[in-house]
């Protein structure tokens, strides 16, 4: 069990926005441009988009997106693999993150215009290089759960294991009697 897990604050377009990749630190990604205008990681072709120009970027809480970007920078840093390392973003950040510590709730917009940068992600045709498709990004989230294997004050029911006569449904499988939505069951 973890120590806890904290609110999410924001819109999907702040999350995305937060994201999204600092300015002028894509370069050190890829170490070369495909064109003047388009940057490569691994195989992924970069876009640049502007950012105000995102779906719901002019309707979102930027001031609350900017709480979350400043308890993002007080986070420590996981360790990573030197070489998986990107060279510049790192530092990048620790600039926008001290800078975020000055800005003004009314200033949210302003500061991630001008410290932040969108991108298409874009993947190269298997075909003809020269052809760009759209691509797929996937992102997962695991939730963490403060919880106690024994009661303790704060934790009247202990968390338990997987009962043992629990039955699983696969999608799309049903048992002849049982409502079709029913995805367990106890035996």
């Amino acid at each position: 069990m973890s120590s806890g897990r904290r609110p999410r604050t924001g819109s999907p377009s702040s999350a995305l926005l937060l994201a999204g990749m600092i300015a002028g630190s894509l370069a050190g990604l890829s170490g070369a441009r495909a064109d003047a205008a388009l940057l490569r990681v691994g195989e992924a072709v970069l876009e640049p988009v502007a950012l105000d120009a995102l779906p719901g970027f002019a309707g979102d809480d930027l001031a609350a997106a900017l709480a979350t970007f400043r308890a993002t920078c007080a986070q420590p840093a996981a360790p990573v693999l030197a070489e998986a390392a990107p060279k510049a973003p790192s530092q990048d950040l620790a600039v926008a993150c001290a800078a975020a510590a000055t800005v003004p709730p009314e200033g949210a917009k302003g500061f991630f215009l001008q410290n932040f940068a969108a991108y298409r992600v874009l993947r190269p045709a298997r075909e003809n290089p020269a052809e760009r498709q759209a691509g797929f990004l996937t992102g997962y989230f695991e939730p963490e759960l403060v919880g106690s294997p024994v009661p303790t004050p704060d934790f009247t029911v202990p968390a338990l294991a997987r009962p043992d006569d629990l039955v699983s449904l696969e999608p799309g499988e049903t048992r002849p009697g049982l409502d079709p939505s029913l995805r367990a069951a106890r035996r």
